[in-house]
């Protein structure tokens, strides 16, 4: 399991950020977003992806420029990606 590719959406870089992922297995995951201080700025309820490619659409609109990780979390699966937010 885990991070297979990261693509920001294409002529949508300051409003989604996207993540991809491959899960062996369905499982419930939990999606947040920490700033640099580590104050959790994002949370998106725990929901079950399905086993195979999975791609969530986050939205950064919100927040500030600086730096910023993904975390997601679930049984058997921890996965922290670092993500600039810039030109805002």
């Amino acid at each position: 399991d885990g991070i297979r590719d990261v693509e920001r959406s294409r002529g949508l870089g300051d409003v989604y950020k996207r993540q991809s992922f491959y899960l062996s297995k369905t499982l419930e995951l939990a999606i947040e977003i920490y700033d640099i201080r580590g104050s959790k700025v994002y949370f998106k309820t725990r929901k079950n992806y399905p086993k195979g490619y999975n791609r969530i659409s986050i939205p950064v609109q919100s927040l500030k420029n600086g730096v910023y990780f993904l975390k997601i979390n679930g049984e058997d699966l921890k996965i922290e990606n670092k993500f600039v937010v810039s030109g805002k």
